[in-house]
């Protein structure tokens, strides 16, 4: 459970490290089942792959969500929670405890995805919120936790945020990335670099605006990302619809 000091950390920054969470036979099973995943020796239709740009563009290939075959370049796995070894991470008791906290006693999840940088093709990630369409309406019934599972630094792509920006609430998409743009200007200096060591995960306000860099480096940059949902929240409309009876469930007993 989150200590009143925790508590009031998130409140005001929109992000709390939550420190090593993944014991060492979780964060091994997790790196050789996401290998496993890419590497093809692991099948399951349910995951959806998102290869690299630059990968797309040296191989010719204009399909972005699609099975490239055995690959070290795929950007973006997702459906994570249809992967068992994953789902039983997602499932772990630091993070039931912590969205019976925050959001209540029935949770879905909404969307976890697996976010890889590879080796010196990573790309990078523009300012953006993780709300909006298909999330809840109100900002307080939804939060992400993101896992570390390769040491993630400013060199390799860490995940950057700016602090406190999940006060500003949800930032208007009326006109193109011009909003965005300008609630990243207003909040300049407030940038954090979010380095975080393997098996180290970090809870998020789903408002807080985030980014990370490109991944130049010969060594992967991966981790995992999962959504929880108040179950009983109101969804914003989205296109296709996202309906909560048809997201999986989260057991929080």
């Amino acid at each position: 459970m989150l200590s009143d000091s925790q508590l009031r950390e998130y409140a005001e920054n929109g992000f709390l490290p939550l420190g090593r969470v993944m014991s060492d036979d979780q964060l091994h099973a997790s790196q050789a089942r996401v290998d496993d995943l890419t590497g093809g020796s692991t099948p399951n239709e349910r995951i959806g792959y998102q290869t690299e740009k630059a990968f797309r563009k040296r191989g010719g290939t204009k399909a972005k969500y699609a099975w490239q075959g055995p690959s070290d370049h795929y950007r973006k796995l997702t459906d994570m929670d249809e992967d068992p070894v994953f789902f039983e991470y997602f499932a772990h008791p630091t993070f039931r405890t912590i969205v019976r906290q925050l959001i209540g006693p029935d949770a879905n999840i909404r969307r976890a995805f697996g976010m890889l940088k590879p080796a010196f093709d990573g790309s990078p990630l523009d300012w953006h919120q993780d709300a909006g369409p298909g999330y809840p309406v109100d900002g307080d019934r939804f939060c992400t936790v993101w896992t570390a599972l390769d040491a993630a630094t400013e060199a390799n792509g860490a995940l950057v945020v700016l602090s406190g920006s999940h006060r500003l609430g949800l930032v208007p998409r009326t006109d193109g990335r011009r909003e965005l743009r300008d609630a990243v200007a207003g909040m300049a200096g407030q940038e954090v670099t979010l380095n975080a060591e393997p098996g180290e995960a970090l809870l998020l306000n789903n408002l807080v605006l985030h980014s990370s860099g490109s991944n130049p480096t010969p060594h992967s940059r991966r981790a995992v990302t999962v959504c929880y949902v108040d179950a009983n929240a109101e969804l914003q409309p989205s296109d296709p619809p996202i309906v909560q009876a048809e997201l999986r469930s989260m057991p929080l007993d």
